[in-house]
């Protein structure tokens, strides 16, 4: 990713625009993934997500994954995300 695009403050978190293709867990490792309620993964590549690739945002309510070019997402990916309320594909 190209840190100097990445977004962040308290509970918003923008990956948007860094040419993920298919994210892992791993890349949020850096950030309080509960405290994050909007995550901005829009315009990307991504083709694949992975079935944990959001297990620790727990509080998320906004997820934008639009304009990507998604074939497939795995099953119970948004499981634990009780409080979503706002997805983007």
């Amino acid at each position: 990713t190209r840190a100097e695009n990445l977004r962040t403050d308290n509970t918003t978190l923008s990956f948007r625009n860094q040419y993920l293709t298919n994210p892992k867990a791993y890349i949020f490792k850096n950030y309080l993934r509960k405290e994050i309620k909007t995550l901005d993964m829009s315009s990307n590549l991504i083709q694949n997500i992975s079935h944990d690739l959001f297990n620790e945002f727990i509080y998320l309510n906004n997820l934008n994954l639009s304009t990507n070019l998604i074939e497939k997402i795995d099953n119970y990916i948004f499981r634990n995300l009780n409080y979503l309320q706002i997805l983007r594909l």
